[in-house]
């Protein structure tokens, strides 16, 4: 009894402490080729997905915030390229991007609605970044499968 007992109190704490975080290292000056390449703006004449980031949106397909503590977080925006799960290039100078990504904060026909929240206790997914700002290109770029996913791209 006292086994099964520590068996699943030890078995809880290490799903809560050993949750899956993604460690993102987003830049612009890559040079590999085999890296998806991002231009996120907001003005492009045809973007393939279409993006409304910001505070207090009816109907979000989900919601963000940032977090000072690493641990809590899902997406990690790393400094450094070995640390990194995955990789992306962001760079608005490309002609030929893999994707062309939106975002705006008032797009009226969206394909995917992300809100922004400050209190990170409310929200669906956390970055941290281990930088000391966070640019909306590095947000979208963190959270690129799940804008794909929804967007059905």
């Amino acid at each position: 009894m006292i086994n099964d007992l520590i068996y699943l109190l030890l078995s809880c704490f290490l799903s809560t402490t050993l949750s899956a975080q993604v460690q993102v290292y987003v830049d612009d000056k890559i040079d590999d080729e085999n890296i998806i390449t991002l231009r996120i703006d907001d003005e492009m004449p045809f973007p393939d997905i279409k993006v409304l980031l910001a505070r207090d949106i009816p109907f979000e397909d989900f919601t963000v915030g940032i977090t000072p503590y690493r641990t809590q977080a899902n997406f990690i925006i790393t400094r450094s390229a070995q640390a990194a799960g995955r990789i992306v290039k962001v760079d608005n100078c490309d002609n030929f991007p893999d994707f062309q990504i939106l975002v705006n904060d008032d797009e009226a026909f969206p394909d995917v609605r992300i809100e922004f929240r400050d209190n990170s206790s409310f929200v669906d997914f956390l970055i941290y970044s281990e930088k000391t700002t966070v640019s909306e290109q590095e947000i979208i770029a963190c959270l690129l499968p799940l804008i794909r996913e929804k967007a059905g791209k």
